[in-house]
């Protein structure tokens, strides 16, 4: 073999090695990729896991309660059925996996809302630990929502409201699976209430302390967790308010809740009734001496038509607004406020 002959063959053979370095290459990063990569998860999906109570136990990169949502990516990243095995602690509940606290069945969630959450988690994985290198994955999750437990304040398993208002997700006996628990700091009265999400009302109000979770973290005696204080008001059994004519008050509404948003570090639940759009915002506060409190419903029912009212409790609940007058027993909303109004009851505390 001649000299030019020899030169052309070396330069092949260096060309055919650039093209397979260049190759591997290319098809590294797919290889290295884990098993199951989410689609297009929506924007809101994020969202879900502050207004579905995930993350009354969960954080996004720091152990809690339970595991951090990119422990739990990491580890099923290369998992065939990363996604199916998360689907299913969310819907039927786990023990055992993370620890010996137990979490309960997600049953509040729809399915497409846990599908998302669950192809979410799987697309987080933990940042880079020093002197470690990276977890199995590849990019860090970042906090990208207000997260409810940041003022909250633990005592073994007591949670105490700190200086600003605090909201859980949890699980209480005699209401729903879809309970939210609003603790109010000292300074707008110290008081606490809960929401049941599945009914779109509220169930009662307290005083006196927040929250023991002792049953739902340990898994002892259950998942509900316990009312620190007494009840000062149970609130009627009945969806409230009224979307419609009042002679027809034997219709049940039909209310779909679609999560709530913080105002100021306290929730305005969002819910539809009868296919309207309803923000509903409730405060509390506790009058001077302590001698009594007040209970005020905040509505917008933006563009409604229809007549609206709210209906009142059968015992003696004293009420009071500027936007409704007394007709056949509830109080019927002035057409020019039904958009915006709002209704108080005062609760005397002292015998």
């Amino acid at each position: 073999m001649d000299e030019d002959s020899t030169v052309r063959a070396l330069a092949g053979k260096q060309l055919m090695l650039r093209c397979a370095t260049a190759l591997l290459c290319l098809f590294q990063p797919v290889l290295a990729e884990p098993q199951v990569v989410a689609g297009n998860i929506p924007e809101k999906v994020p969202d879900l896991f502050t207004s579905q109570g995930c993350a009354a136990c969960h954080h996004l990169e720091q152990p809690s309660i339970g595991p951090s949502m990119a422990a739990v990516g990491s580890h099923y990243a290369n998992d065939p059925k990363g996604i199916e095995t998360i689907l299913h602690s969310l819907q039927m509940g786990a023990k055992g996996k993370w620890g010996q606290n137990e979490m309960p069945p997600q049953s509040h969630l729809t399915k497409e809302n846990a599908e998302q959450l669950a192809e979410w988690i799987l697309t987080l994985r933990k940042k880079e630990e020093r002197g470690g290198g990276a977890k199995a994955g590849g990019y860090a999750s970042e906090p990208a929502f207000h997260s409810p437990l940041i003022f909250e304040k633990r005592v073994g398993t007591v949670v105490e409201v700190g200086d600003a208002p605090v909201v859980y997700r949890v699980y209480l006996p005699g209401a729903s699976s879809r309970v939210i628990a609003v603790g109010l700091p000292q300074k707008l009265g110290g008081i606490s209430y809960a929401f049941d999400a599945a009914e779109c009302r509220l169930l009662y109000v307290w005083s006196g302390g927040f929250l023991d979770m002792e049953k739902a973290w340990t898994g002892f005696g259950g998942w509900y967790a316990r009312l620190l204080g007494a009840k000062i008001y149970q609130a009627p059994n009945q969806f409230p308010l009224r979307i419609g004519k009042l002679d027809d008050t034997g219709k049940k509404q039909e209310v779909a809740f679609k999560g709530y948003r913080l105002v100021r570090g306290q929730p305005e639940f969002l819910y539809q009734v009868d296919g309207q759009d309803v923000t509903h915002r409730i405060v509390c506060q506790a009058k001077p001496q302590g001698g009594s409190v007040s209970i005020t419903h905040h509505f917008s029912l933006p563009g409604v038509a229809e007549e609206v009212s709210f209906l009142s409790a059968k015992e003696h609940v004293h009420y009071h607004t500027e936007d409704a007058t007394w007709s056949s027993g509830v109080l019927l909303v002035h057409p020019d406020k039904r958009a915006d109004f709002s209704i108080s009851i005062s609760i005397n505390l002292k015998p």
